[in-house]
């Protein structure tokens, strides 16, 4: 569990980066020791490279068979028998994209007197058909959905319809036991299917009505870690896309809400694509395996290394994170601050002003300019310099209120809080128990 003091500035950092997502991600697939790997062959793809998502600094603890284009499907291959020694393939990656919004109830008002179409292409741009799951119409028309008017294509009758599809067929629990074989309009028929299929009902209900979709096939980053092999349904909204995801199958709803919100990765607009596969050789079993993953928001992954290293007194390994992150967010008003405060600590004090006054100038909201100016009364306790630190604080408690516990849990305000006359004063100021 992260402190109250750590998510005061995961919110600030997170405030700079509006509009887009960024993640450290970590996939091992550990395979057991004694278990033949001959013939087999391991898939994996990564997210597309296409506007607003990318991934960098890719890297595999053993070099892949292929290296895909740029603009190419990001997908990889190994032989089974050919990971190199600990029976493990590893993953590493960063992945910088800007989420595509939910379609919510709350979505349609938002988009009052838009309609459902296309986005309009660039000059000299060329789409492929997306690939669908093929629609039977005579099929079709046997099952509840023949009671779909092709008129009814407003944002209000395609919100009726997703919800209705939702409520009346159920999802179930174990789709290991489900009969993947069955036709997938029998889903219809006996109210019951998988998550997986649920989102290929509606492409088939989408296309009876033909309405303009695609079926996306990808990773889904969660709660800290990968969930492989999902797809969900994407519809076009004013030039934009907006998704519909009725879950995985895994019933959430007593678990504590996730630190950043869930982010979903295109992999392939083919739904038969698998985002991770290992495939035994002809006739071979299955080959068990384990798949390890975590996903750590850039953000937390370069301010807690920065806050490891000021632990241990590596104040060159602190500017070094910090200076990373910046790389990310060069206007963020908490990064530019906190390298201040890491150049005082290490012993540069008239380097570490400039850096505080410059994220006093950018900070515009009164969050903002209250947190600066908490970030400079951090400074002057450092400097044992009471009187400022004592004025920096009410300054800042005056434009926007604090968490006061931000003064006893920061070390950096260790030396003001043993000032008992001042800590008297802020006392009063801040009616502080």
């Amino acid at each position: 569990m992260r402190s109250s003091l750590f998510l005061l500035f995961a919110g600030m950092l997170a405030s700079s980066l509006t509009g887009q997502a960024s993640f450290v991600v970590e996939e091992k697939l550990k395979f057991g020791p004694r278990v033949s790997r001959t013939g087999a062959m391991i898939f994996l793809k990564l997210p597309l490279e296409e506007p607003g998502q990318r991934t960098i600094d890719i890297s595999f603890s053993t070099p892949p068979l292929n290296a895909p284009a740029p603009r190419e499907p990001q997908e990889y291959t190994w032989r089974g028998d050919g990971i190199g020694t600990g029976d493990t393939l590893q993953a590493t990656y960063k992945i910088i994209a800007a989420p595509k919004p939910a379609w919510t109830d709350d979505l349609l008002d938002s988009l009052r007197g838009k309609s459902i179409g296309w986005p309009a292409l660039a000059p000299g741009e060329e789409v492929e058909p997306y690939i669908l799951p093929p629609l039977v119409r005579e099929d079709i028309g046997r099952t509840e959905f023949s009671t779909l008017n092709r008129a009814d294509t407003s944002l209000a009758d395609i919100n009726r319809l997703i919800r209705r599809l939702d409520r009346r067929i159920v999802t179930v629990r174990d789709p290991e036991n489900f009969d993947q074989a069955q036709p997938l309009l029998e889903d219809v028929y006996r109210r019951r299917t998988t998550a997986t299929r649920k989102h290929l009902l509606l492409s088939l209900a989408l296309q009876y009505i033909e309405v303009p979709h695609r079926v996306v096939a990808g990773k889904i980053l969660s709660y800290g870690e990968v969930i492989e092999n999902q797809i969900w349904v994407e519809v076009p909204v004013g030039g934009s896309w907006y998704r519909v995801f009725y879950g995985d199958g895994v019933d959430r709803s007593e678990w504590m809400p996730p630190e950043t919100s869930d982010l979903f990765l295109a992999c392939s607009y083919d739904w038969r694509d698998l985002t991770l596969e290992v495939l035994s050789a002809a006739g071979a079993p299955p080959i068990p395996s384990i798949l390890f993953t975590s996903a750590e928001s850039l953000l937390f992954y370069f301010w807690d290394r920065k806050n490891v290293a000021l632990e241990r007194g590596q104040f060159r390994r602190a500017e070094a994170m910090i200076d990373s992150l910046l790389m990310y967010t060069p206007n963020s008003v908490t990064a530019i601050t906190e390298k201040g405060l890491i150049l005082a600590q290490a012993g540069r004090p008239q380097d570490g002003i400039a850096y505080l006054q410059l994220g006093i100038r950018k900070a515009e909201l009164p969050s903002e300019q209250s947190f600066a100016l908490m970030q400079l009364a951090r400074y002057f306790s450092l400097q044992h310099n009471g009187d400022d630190a004592l004025q920096a604080v009410i300054r800042a408690w005056q434009i926007e209120p604090f968490d006061r516990a931000v003064l006893l849990q920061d070390p950096r305000f260790k030396w003001l809080y043993q000032q008992r006359a001042l800590m008297n004063k802020l006392r009063a100021v801040l009616n502080m128990q």
